[in-house]
């Protein structure tokens, strides 16, 4: 059924969808504030990405900057720097570009205050590379 919402016509579908999202991004994000060997478990996650056999392989990382309760990637980048391209992202014109960077001091606040890359080098090929993204919950289809 079509229905109107905020004035966008939209399924029912969607617009359920959209909200269950909403909520369950808000909850998990405030599990992910509170729990407390937060750090033991990034630390955990630094180890099981810098050791995995796909990142080993690749010649380029494309990764987040991690903001608030994200899983820590700072520490992440920064061993990647010593062997990889390390390509971090940049919202411009509603467009995520990729940059690469050399070491964190290429970075400074941007939008929401979040780090993003100062440097001119937007890299365009993905080839021989791997993504690193964030996420708080999945569903499995």
């Amino acid at each position: 059924k079509i229905i109107k919402y905020k004035n966008l016509v939209i399924s029912r579908f969607l617009l359920y969808n959209n909200i269950m999202k909403k909520e369950l991004r808000s909850k998990y994000l405030l599990i992910r504030k509170n729990i407390p060997n937060r750090y033991k478990l990034d630390e955990i996650i630094y180890q099981k990405v810098i050791n995995h056999p796909k990142v080993k392989q690749s010649k380029t990382i494309f990764i987040y900057v991690s903001f608030n309760y994200e899983v820590d990637t700072i520490k992440i980048i920064e061993y990647l720097l010593k062997y990889k391209e390390v390509a971090v992202p940049k919202i411009e014109n509603n467009k995520m570009n990729f940059y690469l960077i050399n070491n964190l001091s290429e970075l400074s606040p941007g939008t929401f205050n979040i780090l993003e890359p100062t440097t001119k080098r937007v890299l365009t090929d993905f080839s021989n590379a791997i993504c690193i993204t964030p996420g708080i919950c999945f569903s499995f289809y």
